[in-house]
Protein backbone atom coordinates (compact mmCIF):
# COMPACT_ATOMS: atom_id res chain seq x y z
CA UNK A 1 0.00 0.00 0.00
CA UNK A 2 3.38 2.23 0.18
CA UNK A 3 2.96 3.36 3.19
CA UNK A 4 5.78 3.20 5.11
CA UNK A 5 5.92 1.62 9.40
CA UNK A 6 5.97 3.34 12.15
CA UNK A 7 8.89 2.78 14.64
CA UNK A 8 8.78 0.23 16.85
CA UNK A 9 8.16 2.52 19.86
CA UNK A 10 5.15 3.60 18.17
CA UNK A 11 3.94 -0.48 17.90
CA UNK A 12 4.37 -0.65 21.59
CA UNK A 13 2.37 2.25 22.43
CA UNK A 14 -0.22 0.96 20.01
CA UNK A 15 -0.32 -2.56 20.79
CA UNK A 16 -2.04 -5.59 20.77
CA UNK A 17 -2.81 -7.49 23.95
CA UNK A 18 -4.11 -10.73 24.55
CA UNK A 19 -7.21 -12.94 23.97
CA UNK A 20 -9.68 -10.75 25.55
CA UNK A 21 -13.69 -11.97 25.13
CA UNK A 22 -15.00 -9.39 22.09
CA UNK A 23 -17.58 -6.92 24.25
CA UNK A 24 -20.40 -7.36 21.21
CA UNK A 25 -21.32 -8.90 18.46
CA UNK A 26 -19.58 -8.23 14.92
CA UNK A 27 -21.14 -4.72 12.97
CA UNK A 28 -22.83 -7.15 10.59
CA UNK A 29 -23.69 -10.45 10.34
CA UNK A 30 -21.22 -12.59 8.26
CA UNK A 31 -18.16 -15.02 8.30
CA UNK A 32 -15.59 -13.19 10.33
CA UNK A 33 -12.12 -14.05 10.79
CA UNK A 34 -9.62 -13.18 13.83
CA UNK A 35 -6.52 -11.72 12.46
CA UNK A 36 -3.26 -12.86 14.34
CA UNK A 37 -1.33 -10.58 16.62
CA UNK A 38 1.39 -9.82 13.86
CA UNK A 39 -1.53 -9.06 10.79
CA UNK A 40 -3.25 -6.74 13.65
CA UNK A 41 0.10 -4.49 14.56
CA UNK A 42 0.85 -4.51 10.54
CA UNK A 43 -2.34 -3.35 9.74
CA UNK A 44 -1.76 -0.77 12.49
CA UNK A 45 1.28 0.35 11.65
CA UNK A 46 -0.03 1.55 8.21
CA UNK A 47 -3.17 3.27 9.58
CA UNK A 48 -2.65 6.69 10.66
CA UNK A 49 -1.49 7.39 7.02
CA UNK A 50 -4.90 7.14 5.75
CA UNK A 51 -7.69 6.90 8.73
CA UNK A 52 -8.74 11.03 8.27
CA UNK A 53 -10.42 11.57 11.92
CA UNK A 54 -9.51 13.78 14.69
CA UNK A 55 -10.11 10.88 17.13
CA UNK A 56 -8.06 8.08 15.84
CA UNK A 57 -4.96 8.87 14.61
CA UNK A 58 -3.46 10.22 18.54
CA UNK A 59 -6.13 7.25 19.76
CA UNK A 60 -3.71 4.71 17.88
CA UNK A 61 -0.38 5.72 19.41
CA UNK A 62 -1.66 4.90 22.89
CA UNK A 63 -4.57 2.38 22.35
CA UNK A 64 -4.53 -1.27 23.72
CA UNK A 65 -5.90 -2.85 20.57
CA UNK A 66 -7.04 -6.07 22.22
CA UNK A 67 -8.40 -7.72 18.72
CA UNK A 68 -9.25 -7.66 15.37
CA UNK A 69 -11.72 -9.74 13.20
CA UNK A 70 -12.18 -9.01 9.28
CA UNK A 71 -14.40 -10.63 6.78
CA UNK A 72 -14.64 -10.06 2.92
CA UNK A 73 -17.86 -8.19 1.10
CA UNK A 74 -18.44 -9.26 -1.96
CA UNK A 75 -19.27 -5.87 -3.62
CA UNK A 76 -15.32 -4.98 -2.44
CA UNK A 77 -12.86 -7.45 -4.04
CA UNK A 78 -9.60 -6.97 -2.68
CA UNK A 79 -10.97 -5.20 0.31
CA UNK A 80 -11.60 -6.49 4.03
CA UNK A 81 -14.28 -5.08 6.60
CA UNK A 82 -12.13 -5.10 9.76
CA UNK A 83 -13.22 -4.25 13.46
CA UNK A 84 -10.62 -3.40 16.19
CA UNK A 85 -11.58 -3.86 20.05
CA UNK A 86 -9.73 -1.45 21.74
CA UNK A 87 -9.37 -0.07 25.29
CA UNK A 88 -9.38 3.32 25.19
CA UNK A 89 -9.45 4.96 29.23
CA UNK A 90 -9.56 3.45 32.36
CA UNK A 91 -11.64 0.40 31.71
CA UNK A 92 -13.60 2.14 28.98
CA UNK A 93 -13.23 -0.78 25.74
CA UNK A 94 -14.61 0.44 22.37
CA UNK A 95 -15.18 -0.82 18.92
CA UNK A 96 -14.29 0.86 15.84
CA UNK A 97 -14.61 -0.49 12.01
CA UNK A 98 -12.93 0.43 8.57
CA UNK A 99 -12.31 -1.02 5.17
CA UNK A 100 -8.78 -1.85 4.32
CA UNK A 101 -7.88 -2.48 0.90
CA UNK A 102 -5.46 -1.12 -2.51
CA UNK A 103 -6.13 2.04 -1.99
CA UNK A 104 -6.18 2.94 1.73
CA UNK A 105 -8.25 2.73 4.51
CA UNK A 106 -11.81 4.02 5.04
CA UNK A 107 -12.70 5.00 8.59
CA UNK A 108 -16.17 3.79 9.02
CA UNK A 109 -17.60 6.84 11.44
CA UNK A 110 -21.65 6.98 10.67
CA UNK A 111 -21.18 9.25 7.00
CA UNK A 112 -22.19 8.30 4.06
CA UNK A 113 -19.51 10.07 2.07
CA UNK A 114 -16.87 8.19 2.88
CA UNK A 115 -18.84 4.94 1.91
CA UNK A 116 -20.40 6.80 -1.59
CA UNK A 117 -17.20 8.13 -2.47
CA UNK A 118 -14.78 4.44 -2.32
CA UNK A 119 -18.08 3.32 -4.51
CA UNK A 120 -17.42 5.57 -7.14
CA UNK A 121 -13.72 5.47 -7.01
CA UNK A 122 -13.48 1.59 -7.73
CA UNK A 123 -16.88 1.87 -9.40
CA UNK A 124 -19.53 -0.65 -7.45
CA UNK A 125 -21.98 -2.27 -9.46
CA UNK A 126 -24.17 -4.29 -7.63
CA UNK A 127 -25.91 -6.79 -10.21
CA UNK A 128 -27.15 -9.80 -7.83
CA UNK A 129 -29.37 -10.41 -5.48
CA UNK A 130 -26.66 -12.14 -2.72
CA UNK A 131 -24.21 -9.56 -3.13
CA UNK A 132 -27.26 -6.67 -3.00
CA UNK A 133 -28.07 -8.07 0.46
CA UNK A 134 -24.57 -8.10 1.89
CA UNK A 135 -24.54 -4.63 0.91
CA UNK A 136 -27.39 -3.75 2.09
CA UNK A 137 -26.91 -5.36 5.88
CA UNK A 138 -22.99 -3.18 5.81
CA UNK A 139 -24.59 -0.16 4.28
CA UNK A 140 -27.07 0.11 7.32
CA UNK A 141 -24.71 -0.31 9.86
CA UNK A 142 -21.81 1.77 8.60
CA UNK A 143 -24.11 4.91 8.52
CA UNK A 144 -26.45 6.32 11.55
CA UNK A 145 -27.62 9.36 12.76
CA UNK A 146 -28.89 10.83 16.25
CA UNK A 147 -29.94 7.84 17.38
CA UNK A 148 -27.68 5.41 16.26
CA UNK A 149 -27.18 2.60 13.10
CA UNK A 150 -30.03 1.49 10.71
CA UNK A 151 -29.17 -2.19 12.57
CA UNK A 152 -31.10 -5.42 10.44
CA UNK A 153 -32.34 -7.63 12.38
CA UNK A 154 -33.20 -10.99 12.15
CA UNK A 155 -33.38 -12.51 14.82
CA UNK A 156 -34.28 -11.60 18.77
CA UNK A 157 -30.83 -12.73 19.47
CA UNK A 158 -30.10 -9.57 17.79
CA UNK A 159 -31.66 -7.74 20.56
CA UNK A 160 -30.62 -6.28 23.90
CA UNK A 161 -33.43 -6.63 26.35
CA UNK A 162 -33.58 -4.06 29.55
CA UNK A 163 -33.58 -5.76 32.56
CA UNK A 164 -36.69 -7.20 33.84
CA UNK A 165 -38.31 -7.69 30.34
CA UNK A 166 -40.50 -10.64 30.63
CA UNK A 167 -40.68 -13.85 28.24
CA UNK A 168 -44.18 -12.97 27.29
CA UNK A 169 -42.60 -9.22 25.54
CA UNK A 170 -39.59 -10.93 24.05
CA UNK A 171 -42.48 -13.49 22.12
CA UNK A 172 -44.04 -10.19 21.15
CA UNK A 173 -41.45 -8.90 19.66
CA UNK A 174 -40.64 -12.07 17.71
CA UNK A 175 -43.97 -12.72 16.35
CA UNK A 176 -43.52 -9.32 14.57
CA UNK A 177 -39.80 -9.77 13.14
CA UNK A 178 -39.12 -9.79 9.44
CA UNK A 179 -36.28 -11.94 8.09
CA UNK A 180 -34.58 -9.60 5.21
CA UNK A 181 -36.31 -10.63 1.60
CA UNK A 182 -36.20 -9.47 -1.96
CA UNK A 183 -38.98 -8.26 -2.81
CA UNK A 184 -38.60 -7.02 -6.12
CA UNK A 185 -35.60 -6.61 -8.86
CA UNK A 186 -35.67 -4.06 -12.23
CA UNK A 187 -33.94 -1.82 -13.55
CA UNK A 188 -33.59 0.67 -10.25
CA UNK A 189 -32.42 -2.71 -8.69
CA UNK A 190 -33.61 -4.66 -5.48
CA UNK A 191 -35.48 -3.90 -3.01
CA UNK A 192 -35.86 -5.42 0.18
CA UNK A 193 -38.16 -5.69 2.82
CA UNK A 194 -36.47 -5.64 6.55
CA UNK A 195 -37.12 -5.26 10.25
CA UNK A 196 -34.57 -2.07 11.14
CA UNK A 197 -33.76 -1.54 15.10
CA UNK A 198 -32.99 2.22 15.15
CA UNK A 199 -32.53 3.15 18.88
CA UNK A 200 -34.97 2.12 20.77
CA UNK A 201 -37.48 1.57 18.32
CA UNK A 202 -38.58 -1.17 15.56
CA UNK A 203 -39.50 -0.76 12.07
CA UNK A 204 -40.60 -2.82 9.08
CA UNK A 205 -38.49 -1.17 6.58
CA UNK A 206 -38.60 -1.43 2.13
CA UNK A 207 -34.98 -0.22 1.10
CA UNK A 208 -33.87 0.36 -2.50
CA UNK A 209 -30.47 -1.34 -3.32
CA UNK A 210 -29.03 0.85 -6.81
CA UNK A 211 -26.48 -0.55 -8.41
CA UNK A 212 -23.85 1.97 -7.24
CA UNK A 213 -24.77 1.25 -3.63
CA UNK A 214 -26.62 4.76 -3.08
CA UNK A 215 -29.33 2.89 -0.85
CA UNK A 216 -32.73 4.53 0.14
CA UNK A 217 -35.64 3.87 2.10
CA UNK A 218 -38.66 3.76 1.06
CA UNK A 219 -40.97 2.97 3.65
CA UNK A 220 -41.09 2.80 7.44
CA UNK A 221 -43.72 1.57 10.23
CA UNK A 222 -42.72 1.38 13.60
CA UNK A 223 -43.62 -1.98 15.73
CA UNK A 224 -45.78 -1.84 18.58
CA UNK A 225 -44.42 -4.05 21.70
CA UNK A 226 -43.85 -2.95 25.33
CA UNK A 227 -40.45 -4.39 25.78
CA UNK A 228 -38.18 -1.90 26.42
CA UNK A 229 -34.56 -2.20 24.12
CA UNK A 230 -30.79 -1.27 25.23
CA UNK A 231 -28.92 0.72 22.64
CA UNK A 232 -25.67 0.89 22.05
CA UNK A 233 -23.87 4.18 21.94
CA UNK A 234 -21.35 6.07 20.11
CA UNK A 235 -18.58 8.37 20.69
CA UNK A 236 -17.12 9.77 17.07
CA UNK A 237 -15.78 6.93 15.09
CA UNK A 238 -16.09 4.55 18.64
CA UNK A 239 -18.88 2.00 19.02
CA UNK A 240 -19.81 0.91 22.78
CA UNK A 241 -22.13 -2.24 22.42
CA UNK A 242 -25.28 -3.06 24.65
CA UNK A 243 -25.08 -6.39 26.32
CA UNK A 244 -26.68 -8.74 24.99
CA UNK A 245 -29.75 -10.22 27.05
CA UNK A 246 -30.07 -14.22 27.67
Amino acid sequence: MGAGVRSQQDLVRGKVVGSVKWVGAPLIVGDWFDLLPDEAKNIIAVLSDYLQSAELPAFLDTAQVQRMRSMSLAVYPGWLLIECQARISGDAVVLFSFLFGPNGAVLLDGRSDAVHALNELIGVSIAETGEAAEYLAFYCSAVRTGLGRFEIIATLADLAFAAGTTQGQKAEVRRQLTALKQKQADDRGFVFDATVRYGPSLYKTQFLVPPNGRVQMLEDNELDFEARLETEQFEGPFRIPAARSR
